[in-house]
This record gives structure tokens, sequence and C-alpha cells, in this order.
């Protein structure tokens, strides 16, 4: 779209970061994947849509990024964001009071946490690295999780999982370092 090329160790890097996130998935419970009664397309289906959605996503974001600095541009976003989800939020009829204070307090730290340091990091790398690059980089995120995980919750990941981050981890390092450098510097 964006009529920027990859190179082979580009390419290397994006099959074995997936290849790593295809074990983690494989390995993330002993739960079969498709259970009675559910609905197996309508999943595979959501799936597509979000990689689309977030594709999409990423691609605009690094145009837009290379031209709009980083305050204007993540406040459309949020903006975008926010006008969406209560139109949903609206449409479903879904109350928003009535609920128990510490679901609150955990949606505004996911607000604080989750949406305005992680996704504007991201928003804000766009300026300066490729749509590939950020995408292939954010494949850290089950690393990361996991790493909460245990150190919230004590949960062990398994020898799988292990070896899944470690093989994201080198998918991302390829990629990283053979990422051709942008040719104009946001602002």
């Amino acid at each position: 779209v964006l009529k920027f090329k990859l190179n082979k160790w580009v390419w290397l890097g994006i099959i074995v970061a997936f290849s790593g996130g295809t074990i983690i998935a494989l390995s993330a419970s002993g739960e079969p994947a498709i259970v009675e009664g559910g609905n197996a397309t309508y999943g595979v289906t959501l799936a597509l849509l979000s990689a689309l959605g977030a594709s999409i996503y990423l691609i605009s974001g690094r145009k837009l990024r290379a031209d709009i600095p980083f305050l204007p541009y993540v406040w459309l976003v949020y903006l975008g964001g926010a006008v969406t989800t209560s139109f949903i939020t609206l449409f479903n009829r879904t109350p928003i009071i009535g609920y128990d204070p510490r679901g609150y307090f955990w949606v505004i730290m996911l607000a604080i946490l989750a949406q305005i340091i992680t996704h504007g990091s991201l928003n804000y790398i766009l300026g300066y690295l490729s749509a590939t690059t950020v995408s292939v980089a954010s494949q850290s995120v089950p690393i990361l999780s996991a790493i909460w995980a245990f150190l919230i919750f004590s949960e062990i990941p398994t020898v799988a999982q292990i070896i899944g981050s470690v093989v994201i981890i080198v998918g991302v390092t390829i990629v990283i370092r053979g990422q051709n450098r942008p040719k104009k510097k946001p602002r």
C-alpha cells in the first residue's frame, strides 16, 4: 500500500516472530481450541477482521504520523475511539453506571496503562519506524503479559510459552536489525 519493500531479513523476522506467537497460542491452555456449542467460524472471522483493522490502522498511522505531530494525531485517534465506543454502548443499551467501584478503578487503570501509555507509545513510534517494525515489535505483548502474570499472580509460564517467547524475541530482533531506516523525519 505504501510501496515499501521488505527485504529478506524482515520477511524472515516476521515468519520467526509469527512462529513464536503460534507456539504460545497453541500452548496457552489445556482446554480444546474448539468447544462444543462454540462457533469457530465466528471466532476466526473476528480474528481476521481484527488483524485487518490493526493492519489498516498501523499503515494509515504510519502515513499520517509522517505529516501530523504526535499530540494532534493521538487526540484524533482517542477521540475516534471514544466516539466509536460510545456509539456501540448506546446502540447495545449497555449501562455505564451501577457497577462495583473496583470495576471503575480497573477501567481507569486500563485506560491509563493500556491506552494512554502503551497505545500512545505505539502511535509515537509510528512517526519514526515503519508500520511493519511496529507491528512485529508489538508481538512482544504476550511476553510482557507473561512477565506481569508471573510478578502479579505468580503464574509460571509453560516450557512451550518460554520457547515461544524466545522465538518472538529472535524474530523481532531480526526485523529491527533488517529494517530500512525511514527517509523523512516526523514532527
